[in-house]
């Protein structure tokens, strides 16, 4: 959760394509900084972004 920035904490319940059912822990934003040519350009916010940590690859 280091990248979610405005962190708080907040329970959403999500229903998964195989059924199950797994909850957040909080909502921030993210802000991706994008990078061409070794130059940082511009960065692009998502706000409202869920943290569910039992989503792991």
């Amino acid at each position: 959760r280091h990248w979610l920035r405005n962190y708080a904490p907040k329970q959403v319940a999500t229903k998964l394509a195989d059924n199950n059912i797994v909850y957040s822990a909080g909502v921030g934003t993210v802000v991706f900084s994008t990078v061409i040519n070794g130059k940082t350009v511009r960065a692009v916010g998502f706000t409202r972004v869920l943290h569910v940590p039992d989503l792991r690859n």
